[in-house]
């Protein structure tokens, strides 16, 4: 019985049909109030910008990270506070970080090269449930299905037909029923979704590991804010520079203790043999390809584990607030 329980709990998950409702009643009708405008392609596909022509707000960064995660959980914000650093953070807390996460929030859906410095797009949202195109979205049995969904785009220019009808295709539905979200890294809304990306971070490297993913009953988590930048080279070195020492994820699973321990040292940017170097010199030794760099990197600063069967917190990782500092406040 728990397990058939289970499986319509997740059958019902809806993920586009939740975010299309958010965008629908909480951004369109508000998007000048937003900071965000709104334009229709010629293909029928709805665009928000939310940071690329327009300032955005905290309220659209809050919105569009809640969009990435298919409408699930809960996105607020609070303060990080740690040797000099002292800025906001975007908390997010799931109870189902499965599917907000692998299904939808990671940033694998291969955008076209935009800017001045020609850097590859990411897109993010619920309409990667649907398509599931990419190798994270089938680490987790989820699939989404809906007549209307949405894609947050990391980009430097403004969504075009090429990319609405590339949803379009992946997820049989209609050009005019495709929502595109975009943002610059740099901008408010930008830094914001990003800067939130450590539950996504936690639970890849769980999956990428090993770890049995149908133990994780719940997600909470912050991350420092990074100062916004024009530049997107910039923008890029803070915001992950952010994730790497300024992130904390904790994750409520139910299992043996051995599978934690064996995970642990695993989970950390701390761990790595990266550690103390900033995403910028990491960039640059990958020739500028984000494609070209070690995947190891793809860790929060600090994760914790708390058991629900024997009660025990596990933890590794630390914050590192001196890089903070000079990423945010250097020359």
């Amino acid at each position: 019985m728990k397990e058939k329980l289970i499986r319509k709990e997740v059958a019902s998950m809806q993920l586009s049909k939740r975010s299309v409702e958010l965008i629908e009643k909480d951004i369109l009708p508000r998007a000048e109030a937003l900071g965000c405008a709104v334009t229709t392609l010629s293909c029928g596909a709805t665009v928000i910008d939310m940071g690329i022509h327009v300032p955005g707000s905290w309220e659209a960064g809050r919105l569009f990270t809640q969009v990435s995660l298919g409408g699930l959980g809960e996105v607020s914000f609070s303060r990080f506070c740690q040797g000099q650093v002292d800025l906001p953070a975007v908390a997010v807390t799931l109870p189902h970080p499965q599917e907000a996460c692998l299904s939808s929030q990671f940033s694998s859906w291969k955008i076209k090269q935009t800017g001045s410095y020609r850097l590859y797009g990411f897109g993010s949202g619920p309409a990667r449930a649907i398509a599931r195109q990419d190798d994270v979205a089938r680490m987790w049995h989820y699939r989404d299905s809906w007549h209307a969904t949405a894609l947050c785009v990391q980009t430097a220019e403004m969504p075009d037909n090429e990319i609405a009808l590339e949803v379009s295709r992946a997820c049989d539905v209609d050009p005019s029923r495709v929502y595109l979200l975009a943002a610059t890294t740099g901008s408010l809304v930008g830094c914001i979704q990003i800067c939130a990306r450590m539950p996504e971070v936690a639970l890849w490297g769980l999956a990428v590991n090993g770890f049995p993913l149908e133990t994780v009953l719940g997600f909470d988590g912050y991350g420092v804010v990074a100062p916004c930048a024009r530049d997107e080279l910039l923008a890029m070195d803070r915001v992950n520079n952010s994730i790497f020492y300024g992130s904390y994820a904790r994750l409520l699973v139910d299992c043996e203790d051995h599978a934690i321990e064996r995970i642990l040292p695993m989970m950390s940017f701390a761990d790595t043999i990266h550690a103390g170097k900033t995403f910028g010199k990491l960039f640059e030794e990958a020739n500028y390809n984000i494609y070209n760099m070690d995947l190891s990197v793809h860790k929060v600063a600090v994760c914790e584990l708390n058991n629900l069967r024997s009660g025990r917190s596990f933890r590794t990782g630390s914050f590192n607030p001196d890089i903070l500092y000079a990423s945010f406040y250097g020359p």
